[in-house]
């Protein structure tokens, strides 16, 4: 853990404890602080920002275009966002094979995939990887990262978007095409993770079907057809949807989980799904599913279990993603004191809790927020979530621990 660094181009990073391992002159490394992202309410310079939690600085990140004037919700894809059963930097996709493929052995071990050819934009998978099931395309607009280059180190940490790729099996290998060619051509023993592809999006009601796609890296992002530079917004990126969002909308995403592949050959639950409850009165989740398609897919009004209670003004809910499988998201609906759980793999929306009582008005807004507590275990699994619940407009602050 970083305890604190000097200032300049060049600073001295001061830990908490020594490195378990050697390092040289020239080493790269990275710095996974975290950011904060604010979208406020009117468009211009400052309407994006993030707060930096290692700089503890304020910067302007962008602006839409757009006049945020009602319910809008931001859909983070971070890299660092893993199943449940994952440590941070595995990815969606490990091996299932003995011995295991890892890398880091000098620190934490963490579980990858092998690479068995790598070409100037392409990357072929090996019969021992964990990509061995995975369905044609499954993963387009995700990202892979290099992890691991003992023949060429200097690969290491290049992250390149998922143009499209062919259904995994132990032969033929499994060969994913990249939206663009890598800077330094990893070598074809090179190991690499399957991760989010590192972009935000916005659903407001002021986009109308158009939904915006922000790009928070330090680098060009290109899946073949769209590219998005650094800071920027684009609206081509994922294609627009079959009807607009309204007060009450908010979103679950599916990366938590594990995908099951079905004896009929599909997995109808996937890690590319985000779950729009659309809200404006209405019952209907949407579907995005970005690796429906080159710009992705929309379900309109999916089917689902308990369909039956509106979406209106003081609709929200977040996702659980660090134990229960990483299957629920939990919602407040509407101005009730009713908590409900939704199902993201078997598409269930059902009663969870009851909170003693929400006071104030109807709020506009998110006020669902599920926090991490890790059990006395050292396993991937040994987490609860903590839920909590801000009532309407007022300083009452719920909470609720999820054990069963």
């Amino acid at each position: 853990m970083i305890i604190g660094n000097s200032a300049g181009t060049s600073p001295t990073i001061y830990l908490d404890s020594p490195l378990s391992y050697s390092y040289i002159s020239g080493d790269a490394f990275e710095i996974h602080s975290g950011r904060v992202y604010m979208l406020g309410t009117t468009a211009g310079a400052t309407q994006l920002r993030y707060y930096d939690t290692i700089y503890q600085t304020l910067t302007s990140a962008g602006n839409t275009t757009l006049t945020i004037a009602v319910d809008s919700e931001m859909v983070c894809l971070d890299e660092d966002y893993v199943p449940y059963d994952r440590k941070p930097g595995e990815g969606l996709v490990v091996t299932s094979s003995s011995p295991a493929i890892t890398y880091d052995t000098g620190g934490i071990v963490k579980y990858c995939l092998q690479a068995s050819a790598v070409g100037v934009g392409t990357v072929t998978g090996s019969a021992a990887g964990g990509d061995n099931n995975i369905l044609a395309n499954e993963y387009r607009n995700f990202q892979i990262r290099i992890v691991e280059d003992t023949t060429t180190p200097t690969a290491v940490g290049q992250r390149a978007t998922i143009a499209s790729h062919t259904a995994g099996a132990a032969s033929p290998l499994i060969v994913y095409t990249l939206g663009a060619n890598w800077g330094v051509r990893p070598s074809n023993n090179a190991k690499y993770v399957i991760e989010n592809p590192n972009v935000i999006l916005l659903f407001a009601q002021a986009a109308g079907t158009t939904i915006y796609t922000y790009n928070p890296t330090p680098a060009t992002i290109n899946n073949g057809t769209n590219t998005i530079t650094t800071g920027a917004f684009s609206t081509p990126y994922f294609g627009v949807r079959g009807s607009a969002v309204g007060a009450g909308t908010f979103y679950l995403p599916s990366w938590s989980h594990e995908p099951v592949l079905n004896a009929d050959g599909t997995k109808q639950s996937r890690h590319s799904f985000i779950y729009s409850i659309r809200g404006g009165g209405g019952t209907q989740i949407d579907m995005l599913d970005i690796a429906g398609g080159t710009t992705g897919a929309w379900t309109n009004a999916l089917a689902y279990i308990g369909q039956q209670t509106a979406f209106n003004t003081a609709s929200c809910g977040n996702m659980a993603p660090f134990d229960q499988n990483g299957m629920y998201g939990y919602c407040i609906l509407n101005a009730t004191n009713n908590m409900y759980r939704f199902d993201i793999k078997n598409r269930i929306m059902w009663p969870w809790k009851q909170l003693p009582v929400q006071s104030g008005a109807a709020a506009v807004g998110g006020r669902v927020e599920i926090i991490p507590y890790m059990t006395t275990g050292n396993s991937p699994t040994d987490k609860v979530s903590l839920v909590f619940v801000n009532s309407h407009l007022s300083t009452v602050m719920y909470r609720a621990e999820v054990i069963s």
